[in-house]
Protein backbone atom coordinates (compact mmCIF):
# COMPACT_ATOMS: atom_id res chain seq x y z
CA UNK A 1 0.00 0.00 0.00
CA UNK A 2 1.59 3.27 -0.56
CA UNK A 3 0.96 5.97 1.62
CA UNK A 4 1.51 9.89 0.71
CA UNK A 5 2.37 11.69 3.35
CA UNK A 6 1.66 15.51 4.42
CA UNK A 7 2.48 17.72 7.11
CA UNK A 8 -0.36 20.36 8.50
CA UNK A 9 0.58 23.36 10.27
CA UNK A 10 -2.24 24.12 12.54
CA UNK A 11 -1.52 27.80 13.63
CA UNK A 12 -1.52 28.78 10.36
CA UNK A 13 -3.48 26.39 8.72
CA UNK A 14 -1.72 25.18 5.97
CA UNK A 15 -1.46 21.86 4.20
CA UNK A 16 1.95 20.62 2.37
CA UNK A 17 3.17 17.79 1.04
CA UNK A 18 6.05 16.26 3.60
CA UNK A 19 9.42 15.55 1.51
CA UNK A 20 10.77 13.85 4.91
CA UNK A 21 10.19 10.09 3.54
CA UNK A 22 14.12 9.20 3.61
CA UNK A 23 14.20 10.59 6.81
CA UNK A 24 11.23 8.56 8.07
CA UNK A 25 11.95 5.20 6.47
CA UNK A 26 15.68 5.94 7.98
CA UNK A 27 14.66 5.89 11.17
CA UNK A 28 12.11 3.33 10.85
CA UNK A 29 14.84 0.70 10.16
CA UNK A 30 17.23 2.08 12.51
CA UNK A 31 14.47 1.78 15.22
CA UNK A 32 13.71 -2.00 13.60
CA UNK A 33 17.30 -3.01 14.11
CA UNK A 34 17.28 -1.98 17.82
CA UNK A 35 13.29 -3.88 18.57
CA UNK A 36 13.15 -7.76 18.61
CA UNK A 37 9.21 -7.16 17.94
CA UNK A 38 9.36 -7.17 14.14
CA UNK A 39 6.45 -6.22 12.42
CA UNK A 40 4.93 -8.23 9.37
CA UNK A 41 5.64 -5.44 6.79
CA UNK A 42 8.82 -3.79 5.43
CA UNK A 43 8.30 0.10 4.09
CA UNK A 44 9.68 1.11 1.52
CA UNK A 45 11.12 4.49 -0.82
CA UNK A 46 8.14 5.71 -3.26
CA UNK A 47 8.60 7.43 -5.93
CA UNK A 48 8.54 10.83 -4.73
CA UNK A 49 9.91 11.60 -1.20
CA UNK A 50 6.40 12.28 -0.07
CA UNK A 51 5.88 8.73 -0.68
CA UNK A 52 6.22 5.66 1.14
CA UNK A 53 5.24 1.99 0.23
CA UNK A 54 4.40 -0.85 3.01
CA UNK A 55 4.28 -3.68 1.94
CA UNK A 56 4.40 -7.55 3.46
CA UNK A 57 7.46 -8.92 5.13
CA UNK A 58 6.37 -12.37 3.12
CA UNK A 59 4.35 -12.69 0.29
CA UNK A 60 0.77 -14.15 0.70
CA UNK A 61 -0.18 -17.00 0.76
CA UNK A 62 -3.39 -18.65 -1.39
CA UNK A 63 -5.81 -16.63 -3.40
CA UNK A 64 -8.07 -19.15 -2.89
CA UNK A 65 -7.87 -19.21 0.86
CA UNK A 66 -10.53 -16.56 2.07
CA UNK A 67 -8.90 -16.18 5.53
CA UNK A 68 -5.63 -15.16 4.12
CA UNK A 69 -7.47 -12.50 1.88
CA UNK A 70 -9.30 -11.19 5.19
CA UNK A 71 -6.36 -10.99 7.11
CA UNK A 72 -5.10 -8.63 4.69
CA UNK A 73 -7.75 -5.84 6.34
CA UNK A 74 -6.33 -6.41 10.20
CA UNK A 75 -2.78 -6.12 8.24
CA UNK A 76 -3.30 -3.29 6.77
CA UNK A 77 -5.01 -1.11 9.37
CA UNK A 78 -1.55 -2.66 12.27
CA UNK A 79 0.51 -1.19 9.07
CA UNK A 80 -1.06 2.41 9.39
CA UNK A 81 -1.26 2.32 13.69
CA UNK A 82 2.58 1.67 13.29
CA UNK A 83 3.20 4.21 10.21
CA UNK A 84 1.33 6.92 12.26
CA UNK A 85 3.35 6.72 15.78
CA UNK A 86 6.32 6.91 13.77
CA UNK A 87 5.44 9.92 11.67
CA UNK A 88 3.99 11.13 15.12
CA UNK A 89 7.80 11.04 16.83
CA UNK A 90 9.01 12.74 13.70
CA UNK A 91 9.04 16.09 15.31
CA UNK A 92 8.93 19.11 13.62
CA UNK A 93 6.47 21.16 15.22
CA UNK A 94 4.16 20.25 12.43
CA UNK A 95 1.38 16.96 12.42
CA UNK A 96 2.43 14.21 9.85
CA UNK A 97 -0.16 12.38 8.59
CA UNK A 98 -0.49 9.04 5.84
CA UNK A 99 -2.95 9.01 3.40
CA UNK A 100 -3.74 6.54 0.34
CA UNK A 101 -5.37 9.43 -1.52
CA UNK A 102 -3.78 11.71 -4.40
CA UNK A 103 -2.05 14.39 -3.15
CA UNK A 104 -3.89 17.80 -4.51
CA UNK A 105 -1.96 19.98 -3.63
CA UNK A 106 1.02 18.35 -6.31
CA UNK A 107 2.55 21.51 -8.02
CA UNK A 108 1.12 24.63 -6.31
CA UNK A 109 3.29 27.11 -4.72
CA UNK A 110 5.20 26.26 -1.61
CA UNK A 111 3.25 22.89 -1.17
CA UNK A 112 6.40 21.03 -0.06
CA UNK A 113 8.06 20.99 3.48
CA UNK A 114 11.84 19.57 4.20
CA UNK A 115 13.70 18.61 7.06
CA UNK A 116 17.09 18.42 4.57
CA UNK A 117 18.13 21.31 3.65
CA UNK A 118 20.37 19.93 0.54
CA UNK A 119 16.04 18.72 -0.79
CA UNK A 120 15.37 22.06 -1.35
Amino acid sequence: MEYHLYSIDENKRVVKLSCDASDILFNFNRDLAKNSDKPDFKLLPEFGNWMIEAVPSAPYGSCADPVQLLSCRTKINNRRKILQKILKNHGDGTIKIASTATPFILGTPHSMTYQDPEMK
